[in-house]
């Protein structure tokens, strides 16, 4: 399968072949507004390129995640960021790019507020005022590198229980990808967790991109559940 988009174009074919049971190489041409799942194979935006890299006939079994039987190829997340993205139209990001959030960001940072959630699986439970929680596959985030290694499992970072004056922790995160740099946070890696809102508002998930289910979720880790044509 060849796939010509953006990581919200390779999640619907990756949750198809999911929900299908079936696999099949896949091969990218990205053409989309951040690519985040391109940059972290190092495949090509260049068209000729990327052609080349499907070519070669290369295969690297490649780890996701899963949501509701939806994939997540790049990233998951909920909370004021989420509720930031959402707002964004598709065409302001074909126009703007990566500047469309970080505009949308600046405008509701002081409308929005943190969440109570409740984070459990068969080992944890936690219940955590969240601000923003990310979840990922990789090391990569916005198309850029945020960590300093790629752990075996989805990677959590959670803004939670801040104080006002820690919007700027948001703000951040919402401008650059990076919550790395933040002293408001908890992190540890997870390869399956139910997240529940605790709240009686129907909060939204963001996956790759584009609108995931709302909350509960549950989400589980996927080792080399994907063949992908790598340099």
């Amino acid at each position: 399968m060849i796939c010509i988009g953006g990581d919200g174009t390779i999640n619907v074919l990756v949750t198809a072949l999911l929900r299908g049971k079936v696999k099949v190489p896949i091969g990218i041409i990205p053409t989309g507004t951040v690519n985040n799942f391109a940059h972290k194979w190092k495949i090509s935006n260049n068209v000729d390129e990327a052609v080349k890299t499907i070519l070669r006939g290369r295969l690297q079994p490649v780890d996701i995640g899963e949501c509701n039987g939806q994939a997540i190829i790049s990233s998951l997340v909920f909370g004021s960021l989420a509720d930031i993205s959402n707002e964004v139209r598709q065409t302001e990001k074909q126009k703007y790019g990566f500047a469309a959030y970080g505009y949308n960001a600046i405008k509701q940072i002081g409308k929005n507020r943190s969440h109570q959630t409740l984070l459990f699986n068969k080992t944890f439970s936690m219940s955590a005022k969240v601000w923003v929680c990310l979840m990922t596959t990789s090391n990569y985030v916005g198309g850029k590198k945020y960590l300093g290694k790629t752990e075996d499992g989805l990677y959590l970072t959670m803004l939670n229980d801040m104080k006002i004056n820690k919007l700027l922790n948001l703000g951040y995160f919402a401008l650059t990808g990076n919550l790395r740099k933040s002293t408001t946070l908890t992190t540890f890696d997870i390869k399956e967790i139910v997240v529940r809102n605790i709240e009686g508002e129907m909060l939204e998930t963001r996956i790759d991109g584009d609108k995931g289910p709302k909350l509960p979720v549950k989400i589980k880790w996927l080792p080399k559940r994907v063949q992908l044509y790598v340099d």
